[in-house]
């Protein structure tokens, strides 16, 4: 799919043995974007392509963990705000005299790809050799989807002149 700031995105499919009622996808074959972590890109010499550099397999566990718990973090303080939106939005006979936005964070999961490391047959660890993070399959060409901020940075993705871009302003600032 590309090149991220901190991630390559890749086509994957997640195939599920139990069906979750909520969450990732609850299909048993779902296309979704496995991305990884990477520590640096570098410009061939000899060409326009970039070559990114791979964390070690513990660091890019621990870095996936860490990215996953902060979108699990998110979504949770997304989803209690709304709640507390529409709490108060019932109490009230009238509607706000403005329109409340339906964001939402991209629902994601952790995949660890291992190896099993045996001693006279026995199984005795594994070895972690990757780890991905799989979100939601977004088509960009069919589904309404406006990214407002920088993974990297809190800084608006829109420019200045776009009709959202005061939103996405005060997104980062919040």
């Amino acid at each position: 799919i590309g090149v991220g700031t901190f991630k390559t995105a890749h086509r994957g499919h997640l195939t599920l043995i139990h069906l979750q009622p909520d969450g990732l996808e609850k299909v048993p074959n779902s296309l979704v974007a496995a991305k990884r972590m990477y520590r640096k890109r570098t410009k061939k010499a000899d060409s326009n392509s970039t070559v990114v550099s791979r964390y070690p397999p513990a660091d890019e566990y621990a870095s996936t963990l860490q990215e996953a718990n902060l979108l699990y973090w998110g979504s949770s303080i997304m989803g209690f705000t709304y709640s507390f939106i529409l709490h108060f939005i019932s109490k009230t006979a009238e509607k706000p005299p403005f329109d409340i936005p339906d964001l939402r964070f991209v629902h994601a999961g952790v995949a660890v790809s291992h190896e099993q490391v045996a001693e006279n047959n026995v199984v005795t660890a594994s070895l972690i050799l990757r780890t991905y993070l799989l979100e939601v399959f977004i088509d960009m060409e069919t589904e309404d989807f406006v990214k407002f901020i920088h993974n990297g940075n809190a800084v608006p993705l829109l420019q200045p002149d776009d009709l959202l871009y005061s939103f996405a302003e005060s997104l980062c600032f919040t």
